[in-house]
């Protein structure tokens, strides 16, 4: 019996940690501390796209950040540059993006 519980709780902490210690690209929060934790989640957020899909988020983000933090334009300086997106996750500043951002067309070819 002693050995079932064991068990039991071993199944269940391990379910527990995946379903927790998710860290799939859209649940990651983006960590604005400073600029070394901002590109390591900058990096995270971006994993798997191609280069013109990270280049496109990371300057939507850019903006994004730079319009919800306080002090405008001067906000993109150095180390306060990502506050604005700080705590968010991919899928929130996405959101974010085109709630605040104008909607681009994709240019003819």
């Amino acid at each position: 019996m002693k050995r079932f519980c064991a068990s039991v709780c071993v199944g269940m902490l391990a379910v527990v940690c995946l379903v927790g210690c998710d860290s799939s690209p859209d649940t990651i929060k983006f960590d604005a501390t400073n600029l070394t934790t901002a590109g390591n989640s900058m990096s995270k957020m971006t994993e798997g796209m191609t280069e013109d899909q990270r280049q496109v988020f990371m300057a939507r983000a850019s903006a994004v950040s730079v319009l919800l933090k306080p002090g405008g334009p001067d906000a993109a300086k150095g180390e306060t540059l990502w506050r604005g997106i700080q705590g968010m996750t991919k899928r929130e500043i996405e959101a974010k993006a085109d709630e605040l951002l104008p909607k681009q067309t994709a240019p003819a070819k």
